[in-house]
């Protein structure tokens, strides 16, 4: 009887923790820093090249390319000011439907003027995307 029950125990915790890993995606590391676009803008420098999680509301279309806005509310949601470009525009489009008008987190290297073409945004702080992170938060691309 103890052996049907220690293997059931077995079973079920195995499949809790599948279920778990699977839901959660990766977990996030304490070390690195998080916070929304406002608080790596307010000091470019010291965030220049450094990796860090950005988590806010993703914007996705033609006009807002694919910012990634602050996260405190309705009333700052399009205010330029606290936003960050996104790299690799073509590989966040494949989970757009999964990720726009959405608060998300992702995991890049923070780059301070990267690149002039985001302009969805009045400074050209980007983050460069780690795809990994991307992959294993939110699923394997859509096809």
């Amino acid at each position: 009887m103890r052996t049907i029950l220690g293997i059931r125990f077995a079973s079920a915790l195995l499949v809790f923790l599948s279920l778990s890993a699977c839901a959660g995606g990766e977990r996030l590391d304490p070390a690195i820093p998080i916070g929304p676009p406002s608080m790596f803008n307010a000091r470019p420098e010291f965030y220049n090249g450094k990796i860090i999680y950005v988590r806010g509301h993703l914007r996705t279309g033609r006009e807002w390319f694919y910012t990634i806005f602050a996260d405190s509310g309705k009333s700052d949601l399009f205010d330029k000011k606290l936003c960050m470009g996104l790299s690799d525009l073509l590989l966040i489009s494949h989970y757009e439907s999964k990720m726009d008008n959405r608060v998300v987190t992702i995991k890049g290297r923070f780059v301070n003027d990267a690149d002039p073409m985001v302009m969805s945004c009045v400074h050209d702080n980007t983050l460069i995307i780690d795809e990994q992170f991307l992959k294993s938060r939110y699923g394997p691309e859509p096809r």
